[in-house]
């Protein structure tokens, strides 16, 4: 009887030993369950959908920058949780690296989206050719609540992309990219934070001689401190205004990639080829106020393009060889661009000055034209044709209607 009692005794103490290891076990998994959703988990659960980075500008200059659509992939409200977000723009010349940081407390239920922008504080002053911009690597990362490293997520990491926006167009781009879905809520205050010296900070992380990029022109002017501020706004203008992206439509290139980078012309400027020539009004963009490009016969390259820009930003002749440069492609680049060579004429229009230059495939010719109200416009052409090409565009002025614009330009024995 003693010794079935103590069996019994022995078996009822182990069966308690184990509903009480399962209990043990149940609330160790539900501890783990509820810290991989806890504002100091050590893998935030926040995933980017899409990003954009371009080059944004302010008074100061150029700044690396990025737009991302970021979702609470998780289960837990991280509403008031303070998130880190640091932005690492390092330029790859060099290994120097501007670092872009901010914290955000705002509503971030599970499963919802929303965007940030992160701004590189250092400025840069990019020239006008884009091939010669610094190649820039871009790292964000983030960090939910109070966490050590470990509890660092990377978000995404990519090469800046060599192209100029405003904030909008970037934002825009951005909504263009991740397509429609659940809509990202925006706060105006990451633009203004992201704008503001005080919102972020600037490591260096080699030697700070070698940091060469100032603020000033895109033709490497820098501004001067004792600049009154009418001529500041003025210059700012004319900076933001001369922006000529490395994709840019050249001679030899197909109608196909001007409809890309330009859109579809308008119906009425079109002038399909009768003879020798097929005209092509496109839409302007960028500095660019009008561009036309004339093909020979049917072949759907460019073999003399027209562009016109603004008399109000008063392009420098550097300037002007440098997007001439670009204008004449990239089996004319390798050649060296001769300085132009000027000439003055009096016309019943008034003054002219036109410049010339050509190498051995190709023929550039500069000058302005009145465009009406007082305003005139600089105009820039380039061909692969043989011939005088002031002459060419003389001739094709009278024959094509969309051309006529070029007549007060050009000299009377052109006319």
């Amino acid at each position: 009887m003693i010794v079935a009692s103590r069996t019994l005794l022995l078996r009822l103490a182990l069966a308690i030993s184990i509903v009480m290891s399962w209990h043990a076990a149940a609330r160790s998994s539900e501890r783990a369950t509820d810290s991989d959703d806890s504002p100091k988990m050590r893998s935030p659960k926040i995933t980017t959908l899409g990003y954009v980075t371009w080059w944004s500008h302010d008074a100061i200059g150029y700044h690396p920058a990025i737009y991302l659509k970021l979702e609470n992939n998780s289960s837990f409200d991280l509403s008031g949780v303070i998130v880190h977000y640091q932005g690492r723009f390092t330029d790859l010349r060099n290994g120097y690296v501007t670092v872009a940081r901010t914290e955000k407390r705002r509503d971030f239920r599970p499963h919802e989206q929303i965007s940030l922008m992160l701004r590189g504080p250092k400025a840069w002053e990019l020239p006008i050719d884009s091939s010669a911009w610094p190649t820039i690597e871009c790292k964000v990362m983030c960090r939910v609540g109070d966490v050590g490293d470990e509890g660092t997520q990377e978000l995404a990491i990519t090469r800046l992309e060599q192209m100029t926006m405003t904030d909008d167009e970037a934002l825009a781009q951005l909504t263009e990219q991740t397509g429609v879905g659940r809509v990202p809520r925006i706060d105006q205050r990451d633009i203004d934070q992201s704008r503001s010296p005080r919102r972020v900070e600037h490591a260096i992380t080699s030697p700070a001689k070698a940091l060469m990029a100032t603020a000033g022109s895109l033709l490497g002017t820098r501004a001067t401190t004792n600049e009154k501020q009418s001529d500041k706004e003025q210059h700012e203008k004319k900076i933001s205004s001369i922006n000529i992206p490395s994709s840019l439509p050249a001679l030899g290139d197909d109608f196909y990639l001007y409809e890309k980078f330009y859109g579809l012309p308008a119906s009425q400027g079109v002038v399909p080829s009768r003879t020798d020539m097929t005209w092509v009004s496109y839409p302007g963009r960028n500095l660019f106020e009008q561009v036309i490009v004339g093909s020979r016969a049917s072949s759907g390259k460019a073999d003399l393009i027209i562009v016109t820009i603004p008399a109000r930003l008063s392009p420098k002749e550097s300037q002007l060889a440098a997007i001439a440069k670009l204008l004449i492609g990239k089996s004319n680049r390798a050649q060296n661009l001769p300085p132009f060579a000027h000439s003055v004429r009096y016309l019943p229009s008034g003054r002219l000055e036109i410049s010339k230059t050509q190498g051995q495939d190709f023929h550039v010719v500069t000058f302005a034209v009145p465009k009406g109200q007082g305003e005139d416009a600089v105009v820039l052409a380039v061909s692969r044709l043989a011939g005088d090409l002031e002459g060419l565009l003389s001739t094709y002025s009278r024959r094509v209607q969309m051309l006529t614009f070029l007549l007060p330009g050009l000299a009377p024995e052109s006319n």
